[in-house]
Formats: structure tokens, C-alpha cells, sequence
């Protein structure tokens, strides 16, 4: 029995039912220290799990930074239904830090950037103001306390309702189709600066989520 039913996986060409398939996101992040100069790109899903890149350095990448094993490609036979995506932009230390920064930082990366999904050849699949994908699920409000008479707070800001079906649909108009990604074929994201240059004031993580069913070899 095909798990994600008879109706929906017939209209699907290409699509491979013997993979395991299961409701699972491909993800990854970038750290950003400083400046990304206006004109660059913030690449997501070229470095790999255990690879080192990304903006962090020396420091190989786990899984709490991203769940592919190869850079651009699921690698053959996986496949993967693309529904569509979400950018989390979260600061990059566990302590509380203060509210202003964190949420200059965030009003920065967002008013400012272009996002770009980009297939095969430099193939643009879509592009559109980084304001137009929204962050999903996640933490959201503010929170106030002192250490040795030391205000600390930490504020969590959300691009639109922290919801778990709030993210953007690239399904296709009418027939709710996703777009099969292929084990071979290349694929990223990314976040274009191309007028004013991003100059973050704290560490600050970005990451990327494609939402959609990850068919698995067995």
C-alpha cells in the first residue's frame, strides 16, 4: 500500500513507490557572524552533515544544522515532494540577550533579502521578498528577568503566525501537486542581499526548512 495514497501518487510522474516514504523536512542552516556584503548569497543545502561551511568555520556541521548527507542532491534513489518553505532566523546562543539587538538583526535579514529557490542549471524556480516566507512553528513572545541586579531579556519573533501549517505553498495552482525532486537532481536555496549589505550585531542562525514527503531507499 503506497502511504501516501492511490488517488495522489498516481497523478505524480516519476515518483517511486518503493522508496520508504515519510513526512519529513530537509533543513539547514547558516550562521551569520557579521557581514554578508551586498550582492552575496546566503547558500542553504550545499554543505553537508559533518562538512565544514555554512558560517561556522571550523566547526562541523550536525544535525541540529542539517539533515542532507551530500551537498545539493538527495543522492540517487531518494526522492523528495517538495509542498513548500520556511526560514527560521533564531540567535545563535542559548543565554538571554538583549531584545533591541536580536530584533534589529531580524528586521535586517528580513526586509532586506530575496529568496530564491534554484534547481538543475541555475534553474529559478521562484523568487520572491524573504518578507513572503513565513517561519512556521516555533517559539513566540518576550521574556524579562534580573541576574545580580542585571535586566536580561529575550525576545522570539515569528515572519507571520507561528503555525505548523503557516509556510509558503509552492504546490501547484488548482491541482495542490508538489514538485518531485529527483535522487540526481541539484538543488538549494538561498537569501540574496543585493542592494544594501547585511550586517548582523549578534550571532544570529538562518535556517531553511523544504516542507514535504522524503521518499527514503530501503
Amino acid at each position: 500500500m503506497n502511504p501516501l495514497g492511490q488517488r495522489e501518487s498516481a497523478a505524480i510522474p516519476e515518483m517511486n513507490a518503493n522508496l520508504i516514504w515519510k513526512k519529513e523536512p530537509r533543513y539547514d542552516t547558516f550562521l551569520c557572524t557579521g557581514t554578508v556584503l551586498a550582492g552575496a548569497l546566503i547558500p542553504f543545502f550545499q554543505v553537508p552533515r559533518s562538512g565544514f561551511g555554512s558560517g561556522f568555520g571550523v566547526i562541523a556541521k550536525t544535525a541540529s544544522e542539517t539533515n542532507m548527507s551530500a551537498p545539493g542532491s538527495l543522492g540517487d534513489p531518494n526522492q523528495f515532494l517538495l509542498y513548500g518553505f520556511s526560514i527560521e532566523v533564531k540567535s545563535a546562543v542559548a543565554e538571554p540577550m538583549a531584545a533591541s539587538t536580536l530584533a534589529s538583526d531580524w528586521a535586517l535579514i528580513y526586509n532586506t533579502g530575496v529568496f530564491r529557490f534554484v534547481t538543475d542549471n541555475n534553474n529559478i524556480q521562484l523568487e520572491v521578498p524573504l518578507t513572503k516566507i513565513p517561519t512556521g512553528i516555533g517559539l513566540q513572545g518576550f521574556a524579562a528577568t534580573t541576574l545580580g541586579a542585571t535586566p536580561l531579556q529575550m525576545a522570539t519573533m515569528t515572519n507571520g503566525v507561528p503555525d505548523a501549517k503557516h509556510y509558503y505553498n509552492f504546490t501547484v495552482p488548482g491541482s495542490k501537486l508538489p514538485l518531485l525532486i529527483r535522487g540526481s537532481q541539484t538543488f538549494r536555496c538561498e537569501i540574496g542581499y543585493p542592494v544594501l549589505a547585511l550586517t548582523t550585531l549578534t550571532n544570529t542562525r538562518i535556517r531553511c526548512y523544504m516542507h514535504g514527503v522524503y521518499g527514503q531507499e530501503k
